[in-house]
Formats: structure tokens, sequence, C-alpha cells
């Protein structure tokens, strides 16, 4: 596992699921602009079996082995080497803080962010927030509503290594 997730139970990941299950009700499901036709269709089914039975580095290895990419996207650019990686850690971190964002909710908890994954050269953006208390309602509701945007406490940038624990 590259990150470190301090909770990651068969409670968060049943959590996990019920907030996948969420956004496809929705319709807010991102599927990566770098997945194929068959990444497409074969994506949700990967996604649900390794957050209730693996980790992001056993999501981005199935996406991989499942072929959801070529050499190049729809749009005919370079997918990049990385892109399993890249979509795997992120959907995975988010989904677990939607998750843990809940029990906080439950539980009547705050969250604290945390390095969850290391990084040699963390961003400045990053480093600021480690530490920062932040209420479990209002990420919720961010990473439920905004993707890639410079909402949900700035924690859903690809890359981040950025999670949240319980304070």
């Amino acid at each position: 596992m590259t990150y470190n997730f301090h909770y990651l139970t068969n409670e968060i990941r049943n959590l996990m699921v019920e907030e996948l299950e969420k956004d496809l009700a929705d319709g807010n499901h991102y599927l990566s602009k770098n997945f194929n036709s068959l990444g497409d269709k074969k994506c949700l089914e990967i996604a649900k079996n390794e957050i209730l039975n693996g980790d992001e580095d056993s999501f981005a290895n199935s996406l991989t082995d499942n072929s959801c990419f070529d050499e190049k996207n729809r749009e005919g650019r370079t997918v990049p080497k990385n892109a399993a990686e890249l979509y795997a850690h992120n959907e995975f971190n988010r989904f677990y803080m939607r998750a843990i964002a809940r029990k906080a909710i439950n539980d009547s908890k705050d969250l604290i962010v945390y390095r969850a994954k290391e990084s040699s050269s963390p961003r400045s953006e990053s480093e600021v927030l480690l530490g920062k208390i932040i209420s479990p309602i209002k990420l919720l509701e961010d990473l439920r509503n905004n993707y890639f945007i410079e909402k949900a406490f700035g924690l859903a940038k690809p890359n981040s290594g950025l999670s949240v624990t319980f304070n």
C-alpha cells in the first residue's frame, strides 16, 4: 500500500462503496478521459472490488491488467504511463475521505489533515494543510460535489498525498 490509511476497516470500506454507489445513482461518478471503452465499462466493477478487497495499488494494477487504457486517449493525446496509478490513488483516497467524514459525522468528531503518502518534494500548498482541523460535514459536501477543483479543502488534488483522520 502506497498510502497509509489509518482506519481502512471493513466498516470504512462499506461506507466507501456506499459513496461510490451514491455517485452512480446521482450520475456523478468520474470516469477518466484517458479510459478506453473497456475502461469505461469495467472501471466501476473494478473500483467496487478493490474498495472492498484491495487498496489503491491493487486498484491501479487491476485497471492496467484489465487493459482500461490505450496509448492514446479519445482526443488523440498520449496517455501518461502512470494514468492508472493517478486515477486509482486519487479515487480510492476520495472515497476513503468521504467514508471517514461520514463516520466522523456519526461519531461527532472533527477531522485532521495528515500526509498519507510520503513525498520527497511536497507542494507548499499541501504542507500548509497538514494538521488543519476541518469539519467532516463541509468536507463530505465538498468531496461529493467537486472534482479536481480548488474545493475539498485542497485535499482532492491528484498526487497531493494528503488525507484525513479523526481528530
